[in-house]
């Protein structure tokens, strides 16, 4: 009988610390511990592994498709499917304010992007009631102050091109120095990490929908402190 599979992507310090440590001893099955940085994420597994977690550590970088076609392939040879896949979303409280482009990009690729090719090429491997878990501070769409896309996104019938035009939008008044800080709450305070977080709240809702005739419950959990004393996520398991 194949074993279940969970895995939790980028925990190798913080918050996806505490999520291992958490939730490796109560998953039945074989727990992927993975990170960008392999040497920090050996180090981690074998900390982890010191103290009675019972994982397995995989490299996985979540904004290189390559990397990501590895995980795939390496679970499509050795395993049924993923049953638990747990997206931490890093949390950033850094001030964001009149950033560059570049660094805009960047931050909107790191909280969206990298996701949408995490559903692209993992979510396939998805078996019926499995769990899909984002770990991140939360937003909505009353975040966003411009009038005319705070009604496109509050549509009923949102698309995933009405999130990725959002997206264009507020990057290209960037580049061109025309952003208004207005358009998002408190005169546009980190404004990147929050229009990045409105998006990937908006994603959820659409995967949610998606896999619902699966089965597949897609939850998104807004972190406090720790993960250590936490029964609701453990139940998501």
């Amino acid at each position: 009988m194949l074993k279940k599979v969970a895995l939790v992507t980028d925990a190798d310090q913080g918050i996806g610390i505490d999520l291992v440590k958490t939730l490796s001893k109560r998953f039945n099955g074989v727990f992927y511990f993975t990170s960008r940085d392999p040497e920090k994420g050996l180090l981690a597994t074998a900390a982890l592994q010191k103290i009675g977690c019972n994982v397995e550590y995989f490299h996985l970088d979540i904004s290189d498709r390559e990397s990501i076609i590895r995980f795939r392939d390496f679970v499509v040879q050795n395993y049924w499917g993923i049953d638990t896949l747990i997206n931490n979303v890093a949390i950033d409280n850094g001030a964001y304010e009149c950033e560059s482009f570049e660094k805009s990009k960047r931050i909107v690729t790191d909280y969206y992007f990298n996701f949408v090719m995490i559903e692209e090429l993992l979510f396939p491997l998805l078996v019926d009631n499995a769990r899909v878990i984002y770990v991140s501070k939360q937003s909505d769409v009353s975040c966003v102050r411009n009038e005319y896309w705070h009604e496109r996104l509050s549509m009923k019938h949102l698309r995933e091109a009405d999130i990725n035009d959002f997206l264009v939008w507020y990057l290209e008044a960037i580049k061109e120095g025309m952003f208004n800080p207005a358009d998002i709450v408190e005169d546009g305070m980190v404004a990147p990490y929050r229009v990045a977080i409105v998006a990937l709240g908006l994603l959820v809702t659409l995967q949610r929908k998606k896999l619902q005739s699966r089965s597949i419950c897609v939850e998104y959990f807004s972190p406090k402190w720790s993960f250590k004393n936490s029964s609701q996520l453990t139940a998501l398991l």
